[in-house]
């Protein structure tokens, strides 16, 4: 254990890949004093003098690219002039559009003057950067052109060259929507600014989940549409990676994360400031609010497809009393490769106040009585975990927190109905945070050995609930010598 962390009982569950506090309330508190690690820029380095050289040529041609990025061209390019030779979409790159992403490029030593004027977000630290929206595409011309150095040791870097080499379709639809980024901002620079914060969970701020008298919260099931795509809700689930970003920058894939990255590209500085080394520990979410949309989209993963730009008056501006803006928020869920792991109290513990981490002082940031969580299978897919398992952790975390919640199935027809059926009896009976967590928490006892029970998860809790109704209050232990007998 690191010296930040103060763990008084853990369990190693191997399964779901992670060591992790079985009591949540023995994390310490972070250090009182900020630690600062600052981000070494382009122009703080002895290449500078080139680099200033290289973004002051001018490029007319595809082999005129070769000044910043070698003789091996990446192939987004290549393929980009072939699709749009000689449109009006090819001549507007070469005579508009690149000159300003270099121009930009150039400003670094203006926005970032010493050394001191950029640091990374570290682990185990609350702290939060404040950037203004040129600053940010400052950072990503320098990305797009690949001025960074290369980093040291096992930390991914933070230039664009995988993706812009890469042979997947959704990597070059992924380059589209960031040249529409460029586009957009020469078009009309955006004002304001982009928060990226590092949140942290206290003990004191931690749920007595078993016990909280919080009512259920209203949850609409989205049958159509997509989270990327909800303009009523002032937060966005980010299915996280533990080291954000997941493959955005190096081609390894394109799963709700990076999409969510690539359509909102002021958000991809996040992986700058939050290096690998820095990934996220079991009481941290990163909240990034302001990030604007610029491009629209088809498609998921592979199939993902850059279907044009966003209308002006889509745009949604953020500055800091602006409540409306969009908060990202970044969220890492278990890696579960066995059925039963996820089930024991430790792992919904840990899930229950990873998800709470990142929403749980919204009411601090706006005068609004109400406001709306967009999610959807949060921690299922490559992750392993159990669908309605992971839909009940996040109704019990933002029902905590007070939020309104927006559930996107995505095609789930047969998940949509059970989830619904299932509200509606929680709703009916005005059920409670802890007596669905209480109820939630015993159903790993009615298992056998080699398999789940044959009651759904949803099924059980209705159940349970139903009996805490007619005998009172119902503890724990109860639960698991009635649990038992029925065995």
């Amino acid at each position: 254990m690191d010296d930040v962390a103060s763990l008084l009982k853990t369990s190693i569950v191997v399964g779901c890949g992670l060591l992790f506090s079985t009591t949540w309330n023995s994390i310490a508190h972070p250090p009182a004093a900020i630690k600062r690690k600052y981000v070494v820029l382009p122009h703080l380095t002895d290449a500078w003098g080139q680099i200033e050289v290289q973004l002051s040529t001018k490029a007319t041609t595809l082999e005129d690219l070769k000044v910043f990025y070698g003789d091996d061209l990446p192939r987004f390019f290549t393929l980009f002039l072939e699709n749009y030779s000689e449109t009006a979409e090819a001549i507007h790159f070469f005579s508009d559009l690149l000159p300003f992403i270099q121009k930009m490029a150039l400003k670094l030593i203006h926005f970032f003057p010493s050394r001191n004027s950029l640091f990374y977000l570290i682990k185990r630290q609350e702290d939060q950067i404040s950037l203004s929206r040129e600053e940010i595409c400052c950072l990503l011309a320098n990305a797009f052109l690949c001025t960074f150095p290369e980093p040291e040791g096992d930390e991914k870097g933070f230039n664009f060259d995988s993706l812009l080499r890469s042979s997947l379709g959704s990597a070059f639809n992924s380059c589209l929507c960031i040249l529409n980024y460029f586009r957009r901002f020469q078009e009309c620079a955006p004002k304001g600014q982009v928060v990226f914060k590092r949140q942290l969970l206290i003990p004191e701020k931690t749920p007595d989940w078993d016990t909280s008298e919080k009512k259920i919260s209203k949850v609409t099931i989205m049958d159509t549409g997509s989270i990327e795509s909800d303009e009523s809700s002032e937060f966005h689930a980010i299915f996280s990676d533990k080291w954000l970003g997941g493959g955005l920058l190096h081609a390894g894939g394109y799963a709700q994360e990076e999409m969510a990255f690539i359509l909102r590209p002021e958000s991809i500085v996040s992986l700058l400031l939050i290096p690998t080394s820095e990934d996220l520990a079991e009481n941290e979410a990163i909240v990034i609010s302001g990030a604007e949309c610029f491009s629209s989209y088809s498609g998921f993963g592979a199939t993902f497809t850059y279907t044009g730009t966003l209308p002006p008056e889509n745009r949604q501006i953020f500055e800091p009393t602006n409540s409306l803006s969009i908060n990202l928020v970044c969220v890492d869920a278990l890696s579960c490769t066995g059925i039963f792991l996820q089930f024991e109290q430790a792992s919904i513990h840990r899930e229950l106040c990873k998800l709470y981490t990142g929403v749980y002082n919204w009411r601090e940031k706006t005068d609004k009585e109400e406001q709306i969580y967009a999610t959807s299978h949060w921690g299922c897919g490559i992750n392993g975990g159990n669908r309605q398992l992971k839909a009940i952790e996040q109704l019990l975390s933002l029902s905590e927190a007070g939020l309104d919640i927006h559930y996107y199935m995505y095609g789930s027809k047969k998940f949509s109905q059970k989830f619904s059926a299932f509200l509606k009896f929680l709703y009916e009976v005005d059920a409670t945070v802890g007596e669905v967590a209480t109820a939630l928490f015993s159903y790993k006892d009615k298992r056998t050995y080699h398999s789940l029970p044959r009651q759904t998860l949803f099924e059980h809790i209705i159940e349970t609930i139903t009996l805490l109704r007619k005998r009172g209050t119902v503890t724990r232990g109860m639960l698991r010598k009635m649990s038992s007998r029925e065995r």
